[in-house]
């Protein structure tokens, strides 16, 4: 967890951060399984990456990933339903 990198928030109880990193969890594996060449391409760093996405939860930087996922939602095939789902999920922590 980033704690060190987010300010610390009192609204961050242990159940919560579990939430976002489940949250996280659910992002990425999506990710993989949306591109998997262009995931493998994009991160180099996985550990880096989880920790950025945590981060950006945890903090409520969250618009680039609904900007990510809304065409996917838009598109109507395999993944759109999966996609919905997340952006819901996500918007729940945006600030």
């Amino acid at each position: 967890m980033l704690i060190m990198w987010i300010k610390y928030d009192e609204e961050l109880n242990p159940k919560v951060m579990e939430e976002m990193d489940e949250l996280a969890n659910e992002i990425d594996a999506f990710s993989q399984k949306y591109d998997y060449h262009g995931y493998r391409d994009a991160i180099e760093d996985v550990d880096e990456y989880w920790q950025q996405l945590t981060s950006d939860i945890y903090t409520g930087d969250v618009q680039h990933l609904l900007d990510w996922l809304e065409p996917i939602v838009e598109e109507d095939d395999k993944y759109s339903e999966e996609a919905k789902i997340l952006a819901e999920k996500i918007t729940r922590y945006k600030k």
